[in-house]
């Protein structure tokens, strides 16, 4: 009987630990609760391996636009460089949204914000970023007005 307690406990302690590392490589924190709590320490393993969730590839990007609200319907969005220039808020209106290094997406960030993360270069001119306005992601050196709005 002891034995079986030690077990159960045992078990749900890898069930936790799987969970919370789960967590932070974007994983669904049950579904490696509980196969941690069946298998033990291998899901650690697994997880290990698997890229963390959220990260997208080069060549993903396009996908990217697909799974993003844009503007794309409006017949009035002009092509150029993906801004719809006769309908868009001022930058400082727009919730922004930038991919990293490991092309993570992270947002809504303001354009007071971004700014700050200029000046701290986590964004450069190679980084993506993307608003509804846009109908998609492009590198900040690619869209002259905002990268200008941000002083480079």
């Amino acid at each position: 009987m002891e034995f079986t307690v030690f077990l159960f406990v045992v078990s749900v302690l890898w069930g936790c630990l799987n969970s919370y590392l789960a967590q932070y490589r974007g994983r669904n924190l049950y579904v490696w609760f509980l196969l941690g709590f069946l298998f033990g320490p291998f899901p650690l393993i697994f997880l290990y391996l698997l890229p963390a969730a959220g990260k997208v590839k080069e060549e993903d990007i396009e996908d990217i636009k697909e799974e993003t609200p844009a503007e794309t319907e409006n017949p009035d969005a002009a092509d150029d460089g993906g801004i719809n220039i006769a309908h868009h808020a001022p930058f400082d209106q727009q919730d922004w949204y930038y991919l990293d290094e490991q092309r993570t997406q992270h947002g809504p960030h303001t354009f007071s914000e971004m700014r700050k993360f200029t000046r701290k270069e986590i964004i450069s001119g190679q980084t993506y970023v993307w608003n509804q306005s846009m109908s998609n992601w492009k590198k900040v050196k690619d869209i002259p007005e905002f990268e200008r709005a941000l002083n480079f």
